[in-house]
Protein backbone atom coordinates (compact mmCIF):
# COMPACT_ATOMS: atom_id res chain seq x y z
CA UNK A 1 0.00 0.00 0.00
CA UNK A 2 1.66 3.65 -1.08
CA UNK A 3 2.07 5.94 1.83
CA UNK A 4 -0.58 8.42 1.12
CA UNK A 5 -3.48 5.72 1.08
CA UNK A 6 -2.10 4.28 4.85
CA UNK A 7 -2.20 8.25 6.04
CA UNK A 8 -5.66 8.62 4.54
CA UNK A 9 -6.53 5.24 5.49
CA UNK A 10 -5.62 6.14 9.12
CA UNK A 11 -7.44 9.35 8.69
CA UNK A 12 -10.73 7.41 7.99
CA UNK A 13 -11.13 7.43 4.10
CA UNK A 14 -11.83 4.10 2.74
CA UNK A 15 -10.11 2.89 -0.64
CA UNK A 16 -12.30 4.02 -2.79
CA UNK A 17 -12.10 8.02 -1.43
CA UNK A 18 -8.12 7.73 -1.08
CA UNK A 19 -8.20 6.23 -5.06
CA UNK A 20 -10.47 9.67 -6.24
CA UNK A 21 -8.55 12.04 -3.49
CA UNK A 22 -5.18 10.62 -5.15
CA UNK A 23 -6.52 11.00 -8.63
CA UNK A 24 -7.52 14.49 -7.69
CA UNK A 25 -3.92 15.44 -6.70
CA UNK A 26 -2.22 14.18 -9.57
CA UNK A 27 -4.62 15.76 -11.69
CA UNK A 28 -6.12 18.48 -10.52
CA UNK A 29 -9.46 19.77 -11.79
CA UNK A 30 -11.27 16.88 -13.52
CA UNK A 31 -15.47 15.93 -14.64
CA UNK A 32 -16.79 12.72 -13.01
CA UNK A 33 -16.40 11.07 -16.08
CA UNK A 34 -12.39 11.95 -16.22
CA UNK A 35 -12.30 10.63 -12.76
CA UNK A 36 -13.93 7.66 -13.54
CA UNK A 37 -11.30 6.85 -16.73
CA UNK A 38 -8.25 8.03 -14.26
CA UNK A 39 -9.39 6.12 -11.17
CA UNK A 40 -10.89 3.23 -12.02
CA UNK A 41 -13.67 3.85 -10.17
CA UNK A 42 -17.21 3.54 -11.31
CA UNK A 43 -19.32 6.38 -12.79
CA UNK A 44 -22.17 5.25 -10.84
CA UNK A 45 -20.49 5.16 -7.31
CA UNK A 46 -18.54 8.15 -7.81
CA UNK A 47 -21.18 10.65 -6.55
CA UNK A 48 -21.46 8.79 -3.39
CA UNK A 49 -17.50 9.33 -2.83
CA UNK A 50 -16.97 12.86 -4.29
CA UNK A 51 -19.84 13.83 -1.52
CA UNK A 52 -18.41 12.37 1.31
CA UNK A 53 -14.69 13.68 0.01
CA UNK A 54 -16.61 17.10 -0.25
CA UNK A 55 -18.14 16.52 3.61
CA UNK A 56 -14.57 16.04 4.99
CA UNK A 57 -13.10 19.18 3.16
CA UNK A 58 -11.09 17.45 0.53
CA UNK A 59 -12.80 17.91 -2.57
CA UNK A 60 -14.45 20.86 -3.70
CA UNK A 61 -16.32 21.38 -6.96
CA UNK A 62 -16.67 24.44 -9.76
CA UNK A 63 -19.45 24.68 -12.06
CA UNK A 64 -18.72 27.00 -15.78
CA UNK A 65 -21.87 26.73 -17.52
CA UNK A 66 -23.24 22.94 -17.98
CA UNK A 67 -19.77 21.53 -16.58
CA UNK A 68 -18.90 20.31 -13.19
CA UNK A 69 -15.16 19.61 -11.93
CA UNK A 70 -14.28 18.24 -8.93
CA UNK A 71 -10.74 19.71 -7.57
CA UNK A 72 -8.70 18.62 -4.61
CA UNK A 73 -8.54 20.81 -1.67
CA UNK A 74 -5.28 21.03 0.25
CA UNK A 75 -3.40 18.09 1.88
CA UNK A 76 -3.28 20.05 5.19
CA UNK A 77 -6.79 19.01 5.43
CA UNK A 78 -6.13 15.55 6.23
CA UNK A 79 -4.39 16.12 9.85
CA UNK A 80 -7.40 17.92 10.96
CA UNK A 81 -9.12 14.58 9.56
CA UNK A 82 -6.27 12.79 11.81
CA UNK A 83 -6.15 15.39 14.69
CA UNK A 84 -10.39 14.70 15.11
CA UNK A 85 -10.00 10.67 14.91
CA UNK A 86 -7.06 10.98 17.40
CA UNK A 87 -9.95 12.90 19.63
CA UNK A 88 -12.49 10.55 19.14
CA UNK A 89 -10.29 7.62 20.33
CA UNK A 90 -9.49 9.44 23.27
CA UNK A 91 -13.08 10.30 24.19
CA UNK A 92 -13.68 6.75 23.33
CA UNK A 93 -11.25 5.78 26.08
CA UNK A 94 -12.55 7.99 28.46
CA UNK A 95 -15.99 5.97 27.91
CA UNK A 96 -14.51 2.52 27.87
CA UNK A 97 -12.81 3.39 31.67
CA UNK A 98 -16.40 4.54 32.59
CA UNK A 99 -18.16 1.64 31.45
CA UNK A 100 -15.30 -1.00 31.70
CA UNK A 101 -16.77 -2.02 35.42
CA UNK A 102 -20.53 -2.80 33.88
CA UNK A 103 -19.38 -4.21 30.68
CA UNK A 104 -16.76 -6.34 32.51
CA UNK A 105 -20.03 -7.79 35.48
CA UNK A 106 -22.68 -8.01 32.20
CA UNK A 107 -20.10 -10.44 30.62
CA UNK A 108 -19.22 -12.22 33.42
CA UNK A 109 -22.73 -12.82 34.03
CA UNK A 110 -23.52 -13.97 30.47
CA UNK A 111 -20.72 -16.06 30.44
CA UNK A 112 -21.29 -17.42 34.03
CA UNK A 113 -25.42 -17.96 33.32
CA UNK A 114 -27.12 -21.05 33.17
CA UNK A 115 -27.88 -22.30 29.63
CA UNK A 116 -31.66 -23.60 31.26
CA UNK A 117 -34.47 -25.34 28.76
CA UNK A 118 -37.78 -26.43 29.33
CA UNK A 119 -39.72 -29.28 27.79
CA UNK A 120 -42.99 -30.81 28.11
CA UNK A 121 -45.10 -33.79 28.10
CA UNK A 122 -44.24 -36.70 26.05
CA UNK A 123 -42.22 -35.83 23.79
CA UNK A 124 -40.52 -33.52 26.22
CA UNK A 125 -39.30 -36.61 28.21
CA UNK A 126 -38.42 -38.32 24.93
CA UNK A 127 -36.27 -35.26 23.82
CA UNK A 128 -34.54 -35.70 27.55
CA UNK A 129 -33.60 -38.85 26.83
CA UNK A 130 -32.50 -38.55 23.53
CA UNK A 131 -30.02 -35.58 24.85
CA UNK A 132 -28.88 -38.28 27.43
CA UNK A 133 -28.11 -41.09 24.65
CA UNK A 134 -26.22 -37.78 23.08
CA UNK A 135 -24.00 -37.08 25.59
CA UNK A 136 -23.36 -40.52 26.15
CA UNK A 137 -22.18 -40.43 29.83
CA UNK A 138 -23.07 -42.30 32.71
CA UNK A 139 -25.98 -40.97 34.78
CA UNK A 140 -27.21 -40.63 39.12
CA UNK A 141 -30.82 -40.72 39.34
CA UNK A 142 -32.82 -39.15 42.13
CA UNK A 143 -36.04 -41.54 41.95
CA UNK A 144 -39.16 -39.94 42.41
CA UNK A 145 -41.64 -41.20 44.93
CA UNK A 146 -44.12 -40.67 41.51
CA UNK A 147 -42.52 -42.46 38.91
CA UNK A 148 -44.34 -45.56 38.64
CA UNK A 149 -47.44 -44.37 38.38
CA UNK A 150 -47.90 -43.68 34.67
CA UNK A 151 -48.01 -46.35 31.77
CA UNK A 152 -47.29 -44.34 29.03
CA UNK A 153 -43.83 -42.89 31.12
CA UNK A 154 -43.19 -46.25 31.89
CA UNK A 155 -43.07 -47.31 28.55
CA UNK A 156 -40.70 -44.92 27.21
CA UNK A 157 -38.46 -45.12 30.02
CA UNK A 158 -37.99 -49.17 28.97
CA UNK A 159 -37.51 -48.20 25.50
CA UNK A 160 -34.90 -45.47 27.17
CA UNK A 161 -32.90 -48.28 29.40
CA UNK A 162 -32.39 -50.33 26.02
CA UNK A 163 -31.08 -47.24 24.32
CA UNK A 164 -28.49 -46.59 27.35
CA UNK A 165 -27.52 -50.21 27.39
CA UNK A 166 -27.00 -49.98 24.16
CA UNK A 167 -24.73 -46.78 24.06
CA UNK A 168 -23.26 -48.28 27.56
CA UNK A 169 -24.14 -45.88 29.30
CA UNK A 170 -24.46 -46.93 33.09
CA UNK A 171 -26.73 -45.35 35.64
CA UNK A 172 -26.44 -45.13 39.48
CA UNK A 173 -30.17 -44.64 41.25
CA UNK A 174 -31.15 -43.67 44.85
CA UNK A 175 -34.54 -44.12 45.65
CA UNK A 176 -37.66 -45.15 48.04
CA UNK A 177 -37.95 -48.51 48.51
CA UNK A 178 -41.95 -49.21 48.49
CA UNK A 179 -42.30 -52.70 47.37
CA UNK A 180 -39.96 -54.86 48.81
CA UNK A 181 -40.91 -57.87 46.34
CA UNK A 182 -40.81 -55.81 42.98
CA UNK A 183 -37.52 -53.96 44.31
CA UNK A 184 -35.70 -57.91 44.84
CA UNK A 185 -36.61 -58.66 41.65
CA UNK A 186 -35.60 -55.89 39.90
CA UNK A 187 -31.81 -55.99 41.54
CA UNK A 188 -31.91 -60.09 41.11
CA UNK A 189 -32.34 -60.45 37.31
CA UNK A 190 -32.83 -56.80 36.02
CA UNK A 191 -30.23 -54.19 37.54
CA UNK A 192 -26.84 -56.10 36.23
CA UNK A 193 -27.81 -56.54 32.30
CA UNK A 194 -29.54 -52.76 32.60
CA UNK A 195 -25.96 -51.66 33.88
CA UNK A 196 -28.16 -50.14 36.69
CA UNK A 197 -26.86 -49.86 40.41
CA UNK A 198 -29.19 -49.29 43.06
CA UNK A 199 -29.61 -48.31 46.70
CA UNK A 200 -32.77 -48.59 48.64
CA UNK A 201 -33.57 -47.31 51.48
CA UNK A 202 -37.28 -47.71 53.65
CA UNK A 203 -37.66 -44.64 55.33
CA UNK A 204 -36.23 -42.12 52.50
CA UNK A 205 -36.10 -38.88 54.18
CA UNK A 206 -36.22 -37.08 50.78
CA UNK A 207 -39.97 -37.77 49.54
CA UNK A 208 -39.26 -35.61 46.37
CA UNK A 209 -42.13 -35.04 43.72
CA UNK A 210 -39.77 -34.43 40.89
CA UNK A 211 -36.80 -36.91 39.78
CA UNK A 212 -33.20 -35.40 39.06
CA UNK A 213 -31.43 -36.57 36.46
CA UNK A 214 -27.63 -35.94 36.70
CA UNK A 215 -25.31 -36.34 33.07
CA UNK A 216 -22.53 -34.72 31.76
CA UNK A 217 -22.87 -31.00 32.45
CA UNK A 218 -26.32 -30.67 33.08
CA UNK A 219 -29.18 -31.67 35.79
CA UNK A 220 -32.93 -32.48 34.57
CA UNK A 221 -35.35 -31.91 37.03
CA UNK A 222 -39.02 -33.85 35.60
CA UNK A 223 -42.13 -33.62 37.17
CA UNK A 224 -44.27 -36.35 36.03
CA UNK A 225 -47.09 -37.11 38.47
CA UNK A 226 -49.42 -35.38 36.65
CA UNK A 227 -48.07 -32.50 33.81
CA UNK A 228 -44.68 -33.69 32.59
CA UNK A 229 -42.40 -30.80 32.86
CA UNK A 230 -38.74 -31.06 32.45
CA UNK A 231 -36.19 -28.17 33.11
CA UNK A 232 -32.69 -29.06 32.06
CA UNK A 233 -30.11 -26.99 33.75
CA UNK A 234 -26.88 -27.17 31.35
CA UNK A 235 -24.05 -25.45 34.06
CA UNK A 236 -20.75 -26.96 35.57
CA UNK A 237 -20.95 -25.52 38.51
CA UNK A 238 -25.08 -26.31 38.97
CA UNK A 239 -24.39 -29.98 38.24
CA UNK A 240 -21.52 -30.33 40.40
CA UNK A 241 -23.59 -29.68 43.24
CA UNK A 242 -25.72 -31.89 43.00
CA UNK A 243 -23.53 -34.87 41.76
CA UNK A 244 -21.67 -34.40 45.31
CA UNK A 245 -25.27 -34.21 46.66
CA UNK A 246 -25.97 -37.59 45.17
CA UNK A 247 -22.74 -38.78 46.18
CA UNK A 248 -23.43 -37.97 49.91
CA UNK A 249 -26.86 -39.86 49.73
CA UNK A 250 -25.48 -42.46 47.67
CA UNK A 251 -23.13 -43.20 51.02
CA UNK A 252 -25.61 -42.59 53.71
CA UNK A 253 -27.95 -45.07 52.17
CA UNK A 254 -25.19 -48.08 51.99
CA UNK A 255 -26.03 -49.43 55.49
CA UNK A 256 -29.00 -49.40 55.12
CA UNK A 257 -29.28 -51.08 51.58
CA UNK A 258 -26.85 -53.66 52.42
CA UNK A 259 -29.23 -55.09 55.02
CA UNK A 260 -32.01 -55.41 52.70
CA UNK A 261 -30.17 -56.95 49.99
CA UNK A 262 -28.01 -59.56 52.50
CA UNK A 263 -30.08 -62.21 51.36
CA UNK A 264 -30.33 -61.61 47.68
CA UNK A 265 -28.56 -63.02 44.78
CA UNK A 266 -27.95 -61.26 41.75
CA UNK A 267 -28.73 -63.52 38.74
Amino acid sequence: MPLINEVLSQAGLDDKEASVYTTLLNSGGLTVLQIAEKSGQKRTNLYNILENLKHQNLVKETKKGATTKYFPQSPKEIEKLLERRSQMVHHAKLNYEILINSLQSQFTLIENKPLITYFEGLKGLQRLYDDINDTGEDILLFRSSFDDDRKDVDDIISTQIVEQVKRGIHARVVGPLEDVEEAKALYTKYDKPRLVEERYIKNFPFKLPAQILIYGNKTAISTIRKDIIITIIDHKDVTDTYRVLFNFIWEYCAPEHKELIKDWVQE
